[in-house]
Protein backbone atom coordinates (compact mmCIF):
# COMPACT_ATOMS: atom_id res chain seq x y z
CA UNK A 1 0.00 0.00 0.00
CA UNK A 2 1.30 3.45 -0.96
CA UNK A 3 0.72 6.47 1.28
CA UNK A 4 1.51 10.10 0.47
CA UNK A 5 1.90 12.67 3.27
CA UNK A 6 2.60 16.39 3.20
CA UNK A 7 3.60 18.48 6.21
CA UNK A 8 3.56 22.26 5.97
CA UNK A 9 4.45 24.99 8.41
CA UNK A 10 7.05 27.63 9.05
CA UNK A 11 10.66 27.47 10.14
CA UNK A 12 11.15 26.54 13.78
CA UNK A 13 8.09 24.30 14.04
CA UNK A 14 10.01 21.12 13.24
CA UNK A 15 8.37 20.42 9.86
CA UNK A 16 11.50 19.01 8.24
CA UNK A 17 12.39 16.80 11.20
CA UNK A 18 8.79 15.50 11.36
CA UNK A 19 9.02 14.38 7.73
CA UNK A 20 12.40 12.78 8.32
CA UNK A 21 11.09 10.94 11.38
CA UNK A 22 8.09 9.52 9.51
CA UNK A 23 10.29 8.26 6.67
CA UNK A 24 12.91 6.85 9.03
CA UNK A 25 10.30 5.04 11.15
CA UNK A 26 8.64 3.55 8.06
CA UNK A 27 11.93 2.20 6.70
CA UNK A 28 13.67 1.03 9.87
CA UNK A 29 10.75 -0.26 11.92
CA UNK A 30 8.09 -1.17 9.38
CA UNK A 31 10.34 -2.49 6.60
CA UNK A 32 8.70 -0.18 4.07
CA UNK A 33 10.26 1.92 1.34
CA UNK A 34 10.14 5.69 1.74
CA UNK A 35 11.27 8.89 0.13
CA UNK A 36 11.20 12.28 1.82
CA UNK A 37 11.77 15.64 0.17
CA UNK A 38 11.76 19.06 1.72
CA UNK A 39 11.86 22.71 0.87
CA UNK A 40 12.12 25.78 3.04
CA UNK A 41 12.43 29.54 2.81
CA UNK A 42 15.71 31.38 3.11
CA UNK A 43 14.96 32.33 6.71
CA UNK A 44 15.98 29.77 9.30
CA UNK A 45 12.96 30.61 11.47
CA UNK A 46 9.66 31.93 10.25
CA UNK A 47 10.02 31.06 6.57
CA UNK A 48 7.65 28.58 4.95
CA UNK A 49 8.68 24.91 5.19
CA UNK A 50 7.25 21.79 3.61
CA UNK A 51 8.14 18.12 3.86
CA UNK A 52 6.72 15.49 1.53
CA UNK A 53 6.85 11.79 2.34
CA UNK A 54 5.89 8.80 0.21
CA UNK A 55 5.77 5.37 1.86
CA UNK A 56 5.28 2.20 -0.14
CA UNK A 57 5.74 -1.54 -0.20
CA UNK A 58 8.14 -1.54 -3.15
CA UNK A 59 10.80 0.73 -4.64
CA UNK A 60 8.42 1.46 -7.52
CA UNK A 61 5.93 2.97 -5.05
CA UNK A 62 8.38 5.73 -4.14
CA UNK A 63 9.90 6.46 -7.55
CA UNK A 64 7.93 9.65 -8.25
CA UNK A 65 9.75 11.57 -5.44
CA UNK A 66 7.05 14.27 -5.29
CA UNK A 67 3.71 14.04 -3.52
CA UNK A 68 0.97 14.45 -6.09
CA UNK A 69 -2.12 13.26 -4.23
CA UNK A 70 -1.54 13.26 -0.48
CA UNK A 71 -3.66 10.99 1.66
CA UNK A 72 -2.72 13.07 4.71
CA UNK A 73 -1.89 16.75 5.08
CA UNK A 74 -0.46 18.06 8.34
CA UNK A 75 -0.50 21.85 8.43
CA UNK A 76 0.86 24.05 11.20
CA UNK A 77 0.59 27.46 9.51
CA UNK A 78 -2.13 29.07 7.38
CA UNK A 79 0.21 30.16 4.55
CA UNK A 80 1.50 26.60 4.18
CA UNK A 81 -2.05 25.23 4.01
CA UNK A 82 -2.98 27.84 1.41
CA UNK A 83 0.11 27.02 -0.68
CA UNK A 84 -0.06 23.21 -0.55
CA UNK A 85 -3.68 22.21 0.00
CA UNK A 86 -3.98 21.47 -3.72
CA UNK A 87 -1.69 18.47 -3.15
CA UNK A 88 -4.14 16.79 -0.74
CA UNK A 89 -6.66 14.55 -2.47
CA UNK A 90 -10.37 14.98 -2.05
CA UNK A 91 -11.49 13.03 1.00
CA UNK A 92 -7.96 13.17 2.42
CA UNK A 93 -7.18 13.65 6.09
CA UNK A 94 -6.13 17.11 7.25
CA UNK A 95 -4.59 17.58 10.67
CA UNK A 96 -4.22 21.27 11.44
CA UNK A 97 -2.92 23.40 14.29
CA UNK A 98 -6.15 25.17 15.17
CA UNK A 99 -4.41 28.29 16.48
CA UNK A 100 -2.17 28.88 13.46
CA UNK A 101 -4.60 27.73 10.76
CA UNK A 102 -7.63 29.92 11.45
CA UNK A 103 -9.23 29.31 8.03
CA UNK A 104 -9.42 25.54 7.51
CA UNK A 105 -10.97 24.38 4.26
CA UNK A 106 -14.59 23.39 4.23
CA UNK A 107 -16.09 20.32 2.64
CA UNK A 108 -13.77 18.09 0.66
CA UNK A 109 -11.52 16.88 3.52
CA UNK A 110 -11.66 15.11 6.89
CA UNK A 111 -10.36 17.94 9.10
CA UNK A 112 -9.06 17.41 12.62
CA UNK A 113 -8.09 20.48 14.63
CA UNK A 114 -5.37 20.12 17.26
CA UNK A 115 -4.18 22.93 19.58
CA UNK A 116 -0.60 21.77 18.95
CA UNK A 117 1.22 25.04 19.58
CA UNK A 118 -0.57 25.61 22.89
CA UNK A 119 0.05 22.02 23.94
CA UNK A 120 3.76 22.29 23.10
CA UNK A 121 4.05 25.55 25.06
CA UNK A 122 2.49 23.86 28.10
CA UNK A 123 5.30 21.31 28.01
CA UNK A 124 7.95 24.01 28.35
CA UNK A 125 10.45 25.90 26.27
CA UNK A 126 12.08 24.34 23.25
CA UNK A 127 9.31 21.79 22.67
CA UNK A 128 8.17 22.31 19.07
CA UNK A 129 4.60 21.48 18.05
CA UNK A 130 5.72 18.95 15.44
CA UNK A 131 5.70 16.08 17.93
CA UNK A 132 2.21 16.96 19.16
CA UNK A 133 1.09 16.82 15.53
CA UNK A 134 2.86 13.49 14.96
CA UNK A 135 1.18 12.04 18.03
CA UNK A 136 -2.16 13.10 16.53
CA UNK A 137 -1.06 11.68 13.15
CA UNK A 138 -0.34 8.30 14.79
CA UNK A 139 -3.67 8.21 16.61
CA UNK A 140 -5.78 9.37 13.66
CA UNK A 141 -4.20 7.52 10.73
CA UNK A 142 -2.56 4.48 12.37
CA UNK A 143 -0.04 4.53 9.50
CA UNK A 144 2.81 4.49 12.02
CA UNK A 145 2.01 3.56 15.61
CA UNK A 146 2.96 5.73 18.55
CA UNK A 147 5.29 3.00 19.77
CA UNK A 148 7.18 2.92 16.47
CA UNK A 149 7.43 6.72 16.47
CA UNK A 150 8.86 6.56 20.00
CA UNK A 151 11.51 4.03 18.94
CA UNK A 152 12.48 6.14 15.94
CA UNK A 153 12.72 9.22 18.17
CA UNK A 154 15.04 7.36 20.53
CA UNK A 155 17.32 6.64 17.58
CA UNK A 156 17.45 10.24 16.38
CA UNK A 157 17.22 12.43 19.50
CA UNK A 158 19.09 12.35 22.81
CA UNK A 159 18.89 13.74 26.35
CA UNK A 160 16.43 16.38 27.50
CA UNK A 161 15.32 17.01 23.94
CA UNK A 162 14.27 13.37 23.66
CA UNK A 163 12.19 13.56 26.83
CA UNK A 164 10.41 16.72 25.66
CA UNK A 165 9.69 15.20 22.26
CA UNK A 166 8.34 12.00 23.80
CA UNK A 167 6.05 13.98 26.11
CA UNK A 168 4.78 16.05 23.17
CA UNK A 169 4.21 12.95 21.01
CA UNK A 170 2.22 11.29 23.76
CA UNK A 171 0.28 14.45 24.53
CA UNK A 172 -0.92 14.71 20.90
CA UNK A 173 -1.78 11.02 20.81
CA UNK A 174 -3.72 11.09 24.09
CA UNK A 175 -5.52 14.31 23.11
CA UNK A 176 -6.98 12.53 20.09
CA UNK A 177 -8.06 9.52 22.13
CA UNK A 178 -9.54 11.62 24.93
CA UNK A 179 -11.49 13.81 22.50
CA UNK A 180 -12.55 10.87 20.34
CA UNK A 181 -10.87 12.19 17.22
CA UNK A 182 -9.94 8.70 16.04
Amino acid sequence: MKVEIIIGGRGGQGVLFAGHLIGYAAVKYLGRHAVQTQSYGAESRGGESVSEIIIGDSPEDVEQLIVRSADVGIFMYQNALDAYLHKVKEGGILIIDEDLVPRPPLGRFKVTKIPASRMAEELGPHVPPNMVMLGAFSAITRIISREVMEEALRDLVQGEQLEGNLRALNKGYKYCLKNRLV
